[in-house]
């Protein structure tokens, strides 16, 4: 079996700064690089941080904007495989996309299939996966909440050698309200659908991700942020709306949802794990690296018996779902801001 050292990236992005974020970044894929590394992932929206602001229309950039250029550049200075997620603008529409450089000026972008709950008000859905087919092996490209879906992982059976997933999810089962009286809320005490998602979320990113890993008989990368999460809600007031149907007695908290804002930990469980579905290597702490060996299918092996099922639950998808559709409508609201930008640019 062939051999390759691979890294992923753990880092704390901080929202807006992009060029500090290029920054912390470069400094931790030199490092990766100069100890080997050929494949190595960075998270999601690791150029502009994760949070719910109108900003990120703004934020988000086109293929020859500062930070896929970044990628290339630095795919082929340190003569590495380089992968990260972005806001990208295309077709007129914004999307959240995977972008692998190869060192020869390559390059694969995988839009993310499944948006999660209020990131719906800022990209579309992508339309399909997308095989890398590298010099180094053929790589299933992910990200984030798209490990929850088994579709996905199927899509990849016996065409990938190894999945890279780029996430950034904040931990919802810890997920905090925050309402200017100084009434904090812990949005699993908002319904039974928001427990389940407290009580199994954060399987998603761990235990599901490994056993579909070790199903299709391959390795492993994925990288995500440390540090905390804090950011306003997109449609607060239906959001909230949503979250207290059942809780009559909190309903008096909708009239604070404008000047709500919500918090929670990121996740922050960066792995390497082996074609076993057993973690080889994690970074020690939020700014850091977790390097390994690991070992490919000579080719994109075929799963030997059934898929295995998710530990998430129909529920907790439900969950999910409510939140991506009311969030729908605010993407649909900056349709003409973000068209009328694309038009300004162009004329100029």
């Amino acid at each position: 079996m062939p051999m390759i050292k691979v890294a992923a990236i753990q880092m704390v992005s901080q929202p807006g700064d992009v060029a500090g974020n290029l920054r912390q970044a470069e400094a931790l894929i030199t490092e990766a690089a100069q100890a080997g590394a050929q494949l190595i992932v960075l998270p999601e929206v690791f150029n502009t941080g994760y949070k719910y602001v109108e900003a990120n229309y703004q934020l988000a950039e086109s293929r020859d904007g500062p930070t896929c250029l970044w990628l290339r550049d630095n795919a082929a200075r340190l003569g590495i495989h380089l992968a990260g997620a972005l806001l990208l603008r295309k077709r007129g529409e914004i999307y959240d996309t995977l972008v692998l450089a190869a060192p020869d000026g390559r390059a694969w972008e995988y839009d993310k299939l499944h948006p999660c709950g209020w990131e719906r008000a800022y990209f579309r859905p992508g339309r399909q996966p997308i095989v890398a087919e590298t010099d180094l092996g053929k790589f299933g490209l992910m990200i984030c909440y798209d490990a929850a879906h088994p579709d996905l992982f199927r899509a990849y059976a016996g065409r990938v050698q190894l999945i890279i997933n780029s996430a950034c999810p904040p931990m919802l089962g810890d997920l905090q309200i925050h309402f200017a009286d100084g009434t904090r809320l812990a949005l699993a005490d908002t319904s039974a659908l928001a427990r389940g998602v407290h009580r199994r979320g954060h399987l998603i990113f761990n235990e599901d991700t490994r056993a579909q890993g070790r199903w299709l008989g391959v390795p492993i990368v994925q990288a995500m942020p440390g540090g905390h999460f804090s950011s306003p809600v997109p449609r607060p007031i239906l959001s909230l709306a949503f979250g207290l149907m059942f809780k009559p007695r909190l309903w008096r908290l909708i009239r604070q949802a404008r000047h709500a804002t919500v918090s929670a930990p990121f996740f922050a469980q960066s792995f390497i794990a082996d074609a076993a579905g057993q973690i080889v290597a994690q970074p020690s702490q939020d700014r850091s690296i977790a390097l390994a060996e690991v070992a490919l299918p000579d080719s994109p092996p075929q799963p030997i018996g059934s898929q295995p099922a998710m530990l998430l639950q129909p529920i907790d998808r439900l969950t999910v779902s409510m939140l991506s559709w009311i969030s729908r409508s605010e993407y649909n609201r900056h349709r003409g801001i973000r068209n009328q930008g694309v038009k300004i640019k162009n004329q100029n």
